[in-house]
């Protein structure tokens, strides 16, 4: 039965948590299939750079005589392969140079296959993008490649390295577009709008859940705290109840002396003041696992863990009786109040059937307390 009241209660809190468990699911299984499809389409990608790239060198290879170096300076090589890069040019591979390192190991062009507007001249020195892609070009040997940035809308740089007598003499440059890579995503553009509606409804539901949280959090701590005093209240007191082991513990029962001249004099205001100032106190003489519980109007409750030496447990009311005694509580500038305090202790808590009764007990020794003069500890012992 309780735990249907507290799911009844808290079915909102529930349902909201298992949406936003499963929409974080989705929302990754979702991803998880997107990047699958670009690392397809980039493995796709690669692949048809690699079987031009061998294509186009095979055809470098015809249109020189011996050694790229020494036909550099033949007057019609530059045109020859420039011609022969333009030919490959296509809306996939918007850019197809090739680049020859000269005797001090500097970059320059040897052809390129763009239009007349965008051709480099010839030895026109070459500055890479990123030099780590060149330089692992030119160690490996091996063909390399990179991602863009979309700058100049390229999505992709393919380095096809030419090498004779274990040398790197040019490497064939490659950059694919953009929009071969747009062609390939047209089935991805509604599922990754789908998806950044998903990840706004997500970011709702964790707000959601995270308010829901916050408001059962702030709902419990009302429901089991005095909002005067800070105190534990009866309803944390029957929570905690059945879980108390009465075999080990001692009860205390505390009531302000003349608390209702106090209101009736000074007004309920200052009442709350001086309600507050003994809660104080009360915390500052029991230990941080002894529960303080405001059980009535001025009336408070101590549960503490009883030691085969009891004596700490009077230690304990003596600390709250004295110190209540001994220092008044500052209303204002002009006004201070002295009060003191009865308390009824019962050290015998497991000779009782419940706990219950162990309190009514506790709460026959405080007025007994009272009717032996107050501002006294009454201990009951069996």
């Amino acid at each position: 039965m309780k735990k249907f009241l507290f799911y009844s209660k808290n079915l909102f809190f529930i349902i909201s948590f298992i949406i936003f468990i499963g929409s974080l699911y989705l929302y990754s299984s979702f991803k998880s299939v997107l990047y699958q499809h670009q690392k397809e389409i980039h493995n796709i990608e690669v692949n048809r750079a690699y079987k031009a790239a061998k294509k186009i060198t095979n055809q470098i290879n015809l249109h020189i005589n011996n050694s790229i170096v020494s036909t550099i300076y033949d007057g019609t090589i530059e045109k020859d392969l420039s011609r022969m890069l333009s030919y490959y040019r296509n809306d996939e591979f918007k850019y197809i140079y090739l680049i020859y390192i000269d005797s001090k190991g500097s970059l320059r062009y040897l052809a390129d296959g763009s239009t007349v507007e965008e051709k480099a001249a010839f030895h026109q020195k070459f500055t890479p993008s990123n030099e780590s892609l060149w330089d692992d070009a030119l160690i490996k040997k091996n063909d390399v490649y990179d991602l863009q940035d979309n700058a100049e809308e390229l999505w992709l740089t393919y380095l096809s390295p030419i090498v004779e007598n274990g040398k790197v003499e040019a490497i064939l440059v490659l950059d694919i577009s953009t929009k071969e890579y747009q062609e390939f995503s047209k089935l991805l553009v509604p599922l990754e709008k789908f998806l950044n509606l998903f990840l706004f409804v997500l970011a709702v539901v964790f707000f959601v859940i995270l308010l829901q949280g916050f408001l059962f959090y702030k709902q419990y701590k009302n429901s089991m705290f005095d909002s005067l005093t800070k105190l534990y209240n009866r309803h944390f007191l029957k929570k905690i109840s059945l879980n108390l082991d009465m075999d080990r513990l001692a009860v205390l029962m505390i009531d302000i002396d003349y608390f209702k001249l106090v209101n009736d004099k000074y007004g309920h205001n200052v009442g709350d003041i001086v309600l507050e100032s003994v809660a104080r106190k009360f915390l500052a003489a029991t230990r941080l696992d002894d529960k303080v519980i405001r059980y009535g109007g001025e009336e408070f409750l101590i549960l503490t863990k009883l030691s085969k030496n009891k004596q700490h447990v009077l230690d304990i009311a003596e600390r709250i009786r004295a110190s209540i005694e001994k220092d008044s509580i500052r209303i204002d500038t002009l006004l201070n109040i002295r009060v003191s305090v009865s308390i009824g202790v019962n050290l015998s808590v497991k000779s009782f059937s419940s706990l219950d009764m162990a309190i009514k007990k506790a709460d026959e020794m405080l007025y007994q307390a009272k009717h032996n003069g107050r501002n006294r500890i009454e201990v009951y012992e069996d």
